[in-house]
């Protein structure tokens, strides 16, 4: 009896060596965090790609103390996702880039590029497009000719955004393209904007697009950007709007959408993924634009200020 114990505690000191092997290598070489698990929730890792909009252009929280000196603090539109998803384990990351215009095809590719790192569940790309069908250069760094006569240049260009975003196969909201002529000699040269006719095309492309990938939603800014600017009764994000909100959602550029616009958009997105997905439930997102505001801006209230937001009426 003696001698088989004996015989067996080399085994067990063997086995015991290899567990703790295992564990040695698990701790130094963990398993591949970068690989997407079937019990992902759509959810879970949220990455922004996009333009100058999702990097919050223009967008400042104010504050003011009792001597009334103003404080200001920029937000991106990550910021507001987090809190328009009511899921606090939700993780948010990237930004926008107010810089696209410059270089499309290399700021486009890069963001992809980068999230693509970060595995994410969904990704919002409500003005990643919008420079590919925008801009006065082609995929060759070329001038794009003007009016209608830039139409076939400008949809090559398209297809390279559309190429980057197909390599996502998780939730993706795209946004299509809004007329936005009237910030020319703002912040746009009449040179960057296609015209109606190529508009037209450009929309009519991503949805087409779009139609044959089930994990892409677009958000039809086209539609979207149209009703905040027009001064008319309008809904969006589960809300509507009276006659005369369009300063309350767009700057004074014509181009860029004020903290509520990007609020507002982001619960219409919301909206829409709740509608087409079944693992994202509309409770999961918080619709009511003023609860979101405030939430945002006491998360940053510097001490002994307070809050000023601006509503395009004060």
């Amino acid at each position: 009896m003696l001698r088989r114990e004996h015989a067996t505690w080399p085994a067990t000191l063997c086995l015991l060596a290899c567990f703790l092997l295992v564990a040695a290598t698990n701790r130094f070489f963990p398993e591949d965090q970068t690989t997407p698990s079937d019990s992902n929730h759509p959810l879970d890792r949220v990455a922004i790609i996009g333009a100058s909009a999702s990097s919050g252009w223009g967008v400042l929280l104010r504050y003011m103390n009792d001597k009334n000196m103003l404080s200001t603090q920029t937000i991106s539109m990550s910021d507001i996702i987090e809190e328009v998803i009511l899921d606090d384990d939700a993780q948010v990351t990237g930004e926008g880039n107010g810089m696209f215009f410059m270089s499309p095809l290399r700021t486009g590719t890069y963001q992809i590029e980068t999230t693509k790192k970060a595995q994410p569940t969904l990704v919002f790309a409500l003005d990643y497009l919008f420079w590919y069908g925008y801009g006065n250069r082609d995929v060759k760094g070329e001038l794009i000719p003007m009016g209608d006569l830039g139409k076939s240049t400008r949809l090559a260009l398209l297809e390279e955004g559309l190429k980057n975003l197909d390599t996502f196969s998780c939730p993706l909201v795209v946004g299509d393209f809004p007329d936005v002529s009237d910030a020319v000699g703002y912040m746009l040269s009449a040179s960057q904007v296609p015209s109606p006719a190529t508009l037209k095309a450009l929309n009519a492309r991503v949805q087409e697009w779009a139609s044959k990938r089930p994990n892409v939603i677009v958000v039809e800014m086209s539609k979207l950007v149209k009703d905040m600017r027009s001064d008319q009764v309008f809904k969006i994000g589960r809300q509507q709007w009276p006659r005369g909100s369009k300063s309350q959602f767009m700057q004074q550029d014509n181009l860029h959408p004020t903290l509520d616009g990007l609020i507002v958009l982001i619960q219409e997105a919301g909206d829409q993924l709740a509608a087409h997905h079944d693992d994202i439930e509309i409770v999961e997102f918080d619709f009511n634009l003023k609860a979101v505001r405030d939430r945002l801006y006491e998360a940053r209230r510097p001490e002994g200020m307070t809050s000023k937001p601006y509503t395009g009426r004060n």
